[in-house]
């Protein structure tokens, strides 16, 4: 049962690791539904981020301080998230404001 824990946080862990990267790859490689929960929400937050990103790079000037803004507000997420799933051993935590907009849909991904 401990050995088991343990695999559930270090997994969780390494779906955030490298923001959607490695969340896809333990989407599709991994049978826990907890592991899956937060592969999904990493690669959604951080996807949609990093497609925002580069939409905002592309609007001359303050698109560009925008983009950097929220580069900014994503790594001080991932870095509050990486530190939950470590606190919380791997079980799923409200990540304050993305929760009640991305918990829904990456539980249904979770459950496919």
């Amino acid at each position: 049962m401990a050995k088991e824990k343990e695999d559930v946080k270090i997994m969780s862990l390494i779906a955030y690791s490298l923001w959607w990267f490695t969340g896809l790859i333990i989407y599709y490689t991994a049978k826990d539904k907890t592991i899956k929960f937060h592969a999904a929400r990493s690669t959604i937050i951080f996807g949609i981020g990093t497609i925002a990103i580069i939409i905002l790079g592309f609007i001359p000037f303050i698109g560009f301080l925008l983009a950097k803004l929220l580069e900014l507000i994503l790594i001080v997420a991932w870095i509050i998230i990486l530190i939950k799933v470590l606190e919380n051993e791997g079980k799923k935590f409200e990540i304050p404001v993305l929760s009640q907009y991305v918990d829904k849909m990456a539980e249904e991904w979770a459950n496919k």
